[in-house]
């Protein structure tokens, strides 16, 4: 038990002293964790000090391992870099923290988090999907692992609409994989229209849409920068296969948005017929 094997290391560090005293207290203090600093815990906080005094250049360790604060350092110096586009210095900033020889899991993992954020601001997915896959590998059973296999499946997997509506829960920071099964709804070739009208929150960005039929591809129109309409021209419907839209979009802001997927065929002699998402 960690209270067991802490006071084992304290019974050693008073049997010690120099840097064999310091190699036990840090033992001791690394086996607490956070609550070495936590809940006024006087006693803990003045072995640390006497930690300090006895290994002023940190060759333990313990002391960044207690100390260094991964979200602190992005909130002074990754974020600004980020926002600037300076990528390639975010990542170097995060890279030079990662091969520091004292870091725990604990603070790989999360500084494996700031990477990942890195390359998602960029959009290079795969990169960021196998820095996620790293922190699973590290030790798949932390609290951080078990957010990395969430980000990961939103980064690998589509997202599947189950009506012509988008809501909070399909959006992504970047431009993921929308699908739509639209069989029965877009019913001859011909032109399609497919607006995105949104009803609450932020607007959404749409990228490209494809009608689909099983894997081939029929038709792909991208929509206008800002815009959100797009019309498909539809050479042919193959019978008995499934269509559906792929759809390459993203969310903006606080991801509230919600809206309509409204698709509406030009037929001849019949103008615009309302096919779906309209009330």
């Amino acid at each position: 038990m960690p209270k067991k094997r802490r006071d084992e290391a304290l019974d050693l560090a008073a049997k010690a002293s120099g840097p064999e005293r310091a190699k036990h207290l840090g033992a001791a203090l690394d086996l607490l964790g956070e609550l070495a600093l936590q809940n006024g815990r006087q006693s803990h906080l003045a072995l640390l000090d006497e930690l300090k005094k006895l290994d002023p250049q940190d060759a333990v360790g313990t002391q960044r391992r207690l100390t260094f604060n991964p979200d602190q350092l992005a909130e002074a110096k990754l974020w600004p870099l980020v926002n600037e586009k300076k990528n390639a210095e975010a990542l170097a900033l995060v890279d030079k923290e990662l091969q520091d020889p004292r870091n725990n899991t604990w603070l790989r993992q999360h500084l494996l988090g700031l990477r990942f954020y890195v390359f998602q601001c960029q959009e290079k997915l795969d990169e960021a999907a196998e820095v996620l896959r790293q922190i699973i590998r590290m030790d798949g059973t932390t609290d951080m692992a078990k957010l990395a296999r969430g980000y990961l499946d939103n980064l690998t997997q589509p997202v599947v609409l189950t009506e012509a509506k988008w809501k909070p829960e399909h959006l992504r920071a970047y431009f993921a994989d929308w699908r739509l099964d639209v069989s029965g709804l877009i019913r001859e070739k011909g032109s399609c229209e497919i607006e995105f009208k949104r009803v609450d929150g932020e607007n959404i960005t749409v990228k490209d849409v494809v009608l689909m039929a099983g894997n081939r591809e029929l038709a792909k129109a991208d929509v206008p920068s800002g815009g959100s309409k797009v019309e498909l021209a539809v050479s042919s419907l193959p019978a008995g296969q499934k269509a559906w839209l792929k759809i390459a979009a993203k969310g903006q802001g606080w991801f509230g948005s919600r809206g309509d997927i409204l698709i509406r065929e030009k037929s001849s002699g019949r103008g615009l017929v309302r096919l779906a998402g309209e009330s």
